[in-house]
């Protein structure tokens, strides 16, 4: 942990690494952190909860998964949402080690049990998420870069699903877009409205020049397309080191 005003390492912070290796954080209120951690490379991952110093709290006691976790968001509730990394045939098989199988988002209540109330998010084999879970006022979720089947219903890069787990066959209208709009997302974020944000490479938006990509585009708390959204932001194409290019990597609402 840096010190916010000097940038120096803040040495009343340590991390013992017989937690594990750190891949991912959410911080709480009080700036104590949540931990995703992996155990070894057959032993699983898990998440671990300290205090400000680094200190273990020894009643918080999460399951080990059978993959590696990538994303953490806390919930205003206190609940913990678990995202996993590429959903793959698992080489863990230790007694005891949750085999999440297809699933790849679980939730965990304040005491680090699985919660019950909330159905383990299905997605298709080989496809991970690009962002970290983020949520609405109303609780529901929203995921980002979701290819193929989740829980049986056909998706297209982002959905919501309700508190309860249950996906939204309906978010977003992908149909209320300009025609030909083309799309490649890199992140998102939800607005305290409940708009959504989408970062990346967007065509046919501008309707006087619809090859020009754009960086951002926002869809409604229904769904639908947000003409009224400014695209002041155009897509230039700079290669990075492999040749490829470059696209916005996080955007966040303030």
């Amino acid at each position: 942990r840096l010190h916010e005003a000097t940038g120096d390492i803040d040495t009343t912070f340590n991390w013992n690494d017989r937690h594990g290796t750190p891949t991912t954080v959410a911080v709480r209120p009080d700036n104590g952190l949540y931990v995703g951690v992996m155990l070894g490379d057959k032993e699983g991952g898990t998440v671990v909860k300290v205090d400000v110093t680094g200190s273990r709290d020894p009643t918080f006691i999460a399951p080990i998964f059978d993959r590696m976790i990538r994303y953490l968001t806390l919930q205003p509730d206190g609940k913990l949402l678990v995202a996993f990394d590429l959903v793959i045939p698992s080489r863990i098989q230790s007694p005891g080690v949750v085999l999440t199988g297809a699933k790849a988002l679980y939730r965990l209540n304040v005491d680090g049990t699985i919660d019950s109330t909330f159905t383990p998010l299905e997605i298709a084999p080989f496809w991970t998420f690009i962002a970290p879970p983020q949520l609405d006022a109303s609780g529901r979720i929203y995921l980002c870069n979701v290819f193929g089947p989740v829980q049986g219903v056909e998706t297209r890069h982002l959905i919501r699903v309700s508190a309860g787990g249950v996906i939204d066959p309906t978010y977003p209208n992908w149909e209320s877009a300009p025609t030909g709009f083309n799309r490649i997302i890199s992140s998102f974020a939800v607005q305290p409205d409940g708009k959504v944000v989408l970062a990346g490479r967007f065509t046919n938006v501008l309707s006087e020049q619809p090859l020009q990509p754009v960086v951002a585009v926002r869809f409604g708390s229904d769904g639908n397309f947000d003409s009224s959204f400014q695209h002041t932001l155009l897509f230039a194409a700079f290669p990075n080191a492999s040749g490829d290019s470059d696209y916005p990597r996080a955007i966040v609402t303030t």
